[in-house]
Order: structure tokens, then C-alpha cells, then sequence
């Protein structure tokens, strides 16, 4: 019997972006932690003290592993030893842009012929409702000895590269199958946030987390068409914004960019039309944005090839930032590769320069060299762009960040 928070020991399967930060915030809380994950190269690193996610220094891990509060692990069959599974897996789209739950699948299967009576299996994974009761706990009862298991999801909301919330400022939403369960992963969650939101059923929690980033996805959309109409007629998209923002209530800012990108906004809004379609329900307002979004690189080329006087052959580009967003090193889903793969299509001759990112699709560029094109697709902090813009005949800028400078093109 578990007498106190020291005695319970949990583990969490997936050590990436999701899983690395909540087993640091478990350990804080004076739990100890298993962490499960496949690739060798990441449990051998982390047993080492070396972080692979942006967000998690080394001295944090280090920190842990010197209190022994931390083991890493690649077996499964250590979930034997545990009273929590926490499961925090990727659940990307297929090849043919449909949702993928085949990390999830593994994670269950895997962990399931060790769960002991009373465990308690918590899923962090982003997915569509019903996946907690149908997919994760009918496949853990099938194939688990255990007679009693308790199920309950706390989808992640992890915010990559932002400094503006400490992973334990932001609130928690928590759902699960049965009172039991949510009972005590509430207590869990409110062990390492400031606030846990308690909701009726898992199917909330897990439509909770599609509806926040399909908000988000809608009004990119929504701002990127705005900022081709205020474009065409000579009006500054940041402006208009500023003033509308003036309003004390019923507007929320959102900027113009280069599109979506990332792990979470190009890929929940397919979860929920997809569980919409299964429903016998269309969600036209997602496929618009999505057909929006994706439109957005192609537009931007079309924008620069027209300034330029209609021809980029053989022209030297320069993109500077292709992750996704500021201030990391994540590539997934970034705008940037379609502009790129656009460009080239025209035949220019393109390079990159990101200081967050070590390898990328295309050749990395040399600082010192000269351009014909540069285009600031993604801008990181503390960043001094006027190298480029004096090493470049035409300088464009998708992020609105060098609007002062009069050398510089806005798109």
C-alpha cells in the first residue's frame, strides 16, 4: 500500500517533448519515475545527463539522476514495478494524411502484460474522443492479467520554446472512465500544476485538446486571407491588428505568417474532422483553413517572384529560421519546406541559415556570403538581421519583426 507521494514510484512511456518534461515534474514532486522509451540513443543519452528536447537543460537531468529519482529504461517490463503509467507518445498523421495512432497501439501493447491490479494508466497522447475507452483500455484489459485497472487522460499541453509559463503554471485538463480514476489522477496533476480542471468524461478531456488547436488553426487561417486583402491595398496587417486589440473584450490577436507548423495545429484539426466524418458530420470551417494554410508558401513565392520582376532562375534564396517557430530547433510540418520545394520548382538556387537547427532538406548557407533573395520565414529571439540585409539585393520579411527597416520587403 502506498502510504505517501515518496512511496509511489510511476513511469511514463515516451521520453520526447511531452513525456521528458513530465517526468522532471513528477520527480520535483517527489515521485519516483521510470522513463520508457525505444530508442536506445535517447535512454543511453539521458542516463548520461544529456537532453535531447531544447526546453530541458542538462543540469536538470543531471539534478535528477544525482537525487536517484529518475531511471531510464528501454524495457517494458519494468511497468511492473509501477503503480502509474503515463502514456506520452507521438500520434502524427499517416502517409496519407490520416491519423496515425500506431505509436499508441505499441505503447498499450506493450505495457499491458505488466500492469499489476490497481494500476493507473493516465494517456497524455493527443488523439480523437473515445480513444481512452476503446482503443487504449479495451486493448490493456484484453491483454493484461491485472483484474482491476483504472483509465483516465490529461492530454498535453506542452508549449515548445515559450518562456512566458512554467510547465507548472499552465491548468490541466483531466477526464477519465470511471470516478475512481479521475479521483486520483486529479490528485496526481494537482502534485505538479497550479490548477486541474476536472471534466465529466475522458471524451471531454480528449475533445478539449482538438477544439484548442483547431481554434488556433481556424484564426491563422483567417488572418493569413487578411493579410493578402490588407496587402493589396497598402494597409499594414500589424496595424489593423493593434487596434482591434485596443478592445477590452471579444478579440484575441493572431498574426500573419508563413502557415502552421509543428506537431500540434496542422495535425489535431485532422483528429477532430476526422472523427467528425465518422460521425457522418463534415467540418467545413477546418478543411477551409486547412486549404488556407496550405496555401499560404505557395502565396508567399508568388509574392517575392512578382517583386522581383517575374523571374527567380537561378537566382541565390536565402531562407533565415526553418523550424516551425521561434526559438527551437523543430522542423516538423515548417511552412518553410514548401516554400523551399516552391522555390526550387522555379529553379532558384536556395540555401538556409537557422541557428536552431543542425541538418535540413535543403544545403545549410555560409554567413559570409552574398544573395540575391533572402526571406525571414521564422524569427528567433535576440537575432541581428542586418548582415543579411546589407549581403542581399532583396530582403523579404514574413514575420513582421523588421517592419522599421525601409531596406526590406513586407509579405
Amino acid at each position: 500500500m502506498i502510504n505517501s507521494i515518496q512511496d509511489e514510484v510511476v513511469a511514463v512511456v515516451g521520453l520526447g517533448y511531452v513525456g521528458l518534461p513530465l517526468v522532471i515534474s513528477l520527480a520535483n514532486s517527489g515521485r519516483r519515475v521510470i522513463g520508457i522509451d525505444l530508442n536506445k540513443e535517447i535512454v543511453d543519452g539521458l542516463t548520461s545527463e544529456l537532453s535531447h528536447i531544447e526546453d530541458i537543460s542538462n543540469e536538470e537531468i543531471k539534478r535528477l539522476n544525482r537525487g536517484k529519482l529518475v531511471e531510464y529504461t528501454t524495457e517494458f517490463k519494468k511497468i511492473s514495478e509501477v503503480s502509474v503509467v503515463f502514456i506520452c507518445v507521438p500520434t502524427p498523421l499517416d502517409s496519407t494524411g490520416r491519423p496515425d495512432l500506431a505509436f499508441l497501439t505499441k505503447a498499450i501493447d506493450s505495457c499491458s502484460p505488466y500492469l499489476q491490479n490497481d494500476s493507473l494508466v493516465i494517456n497524455e497522447s493527443t488523439s480523437y474522443p473515445g480513444t481512452l475507452r476503446n482503443l487504449i483500455m479495451s486493448r490493456a484489459l484484453e491483454r493484461s492479467s491485472a483484474q482491476r485497472i483504472q483509465f483516465a487522460v490529461a492530454p498535453e499541453r506542452i508549449n515548445p520554446g515559450t518562456k512566458d509559463f512554467r510547465r507548472e503554471d499552465i491548468p490541466r485538463v483531466v477526464g477519465a472512465i470511471s470516478e475512481a480514476a479521475l479521483t486520483r489522477a486529479t490528485r496526481i496533476y494537482e502534485d505538479i500544476s497550479e490548477s486541474v480542471f476536472s471534466v465529466s468524461n475522458a471524451e471531454v478531456a480528449e475533445l478539449s485538446k482538438l477544439l484548442e488547436n483547431s481554434y488556433r488553426q481556424i484564426n491563422i487561417s483567417f488572418i493569413n486571407e487578411f493579410n493578402n486583402l490588407c496587402r493589396k491595398i497598402g494597409i499594414d496587417t500589424r496595424e489593423v491588428i493593434r487596434a482591434a486589440s485596443t478592445k477590452p473584450y471579444g478579440f484575441q490577436p493572431f498574426y500573419p505568417g508563413a502557415g502552421i507548423g509543428g506537431h500540434c495545429i496542422p495535425v489535431d484539426p485532422i483528429y477532430l474532422q476526422d472523427f467528425a466524418s465518422q460521425m457522418g458530420m463534415s467540418l467545413r470551417m477546418i478543411e477551409s483553413a486547412r486549404v488556407v494554410n496550405s496555401d499560404v508558401p505557395n502565396s508567399i513565392v508568388m509574392k517575392v517572384v512578382e517583386s522581383v520582376g517575374g523571374n527567380i532562375e537561378s537566382m541565390r534564396i536565402l531562407l533565415l529560421g526553418v523550424a516551425y517557430k521561434p526559438d527551437i530547433g523543430d522542423t516538423r510540418e515548417t511552412p518553410a519546406l514548401a516554400i523551399a520545394d516552391h522555390l526550387t520548382k522555379l529553379k532558384a538556387e536556395l540555401f538556409w541559415i537557422d541557428d536552431y537547427v543542425k541538418d535540413w532538406a535543403y544545403p545549410k548557407a555560409l554567413r559570409d556570403e552574398k544573395w540575391d533573395i533572402a526571406i525571414l520565414v521564422t524569427n528567433h529571439t535576440n537575432v541581428d538581421y542586418s548582415n543579411f540585409i546589407n549581403r542581399t539585393k532583396y530582403f523579404f520579411d514574413v514575420t513582421g519583426h523588421l517592419s522599421d527597416n525601409a531596406k526590406v520587403i513586407q509579405l
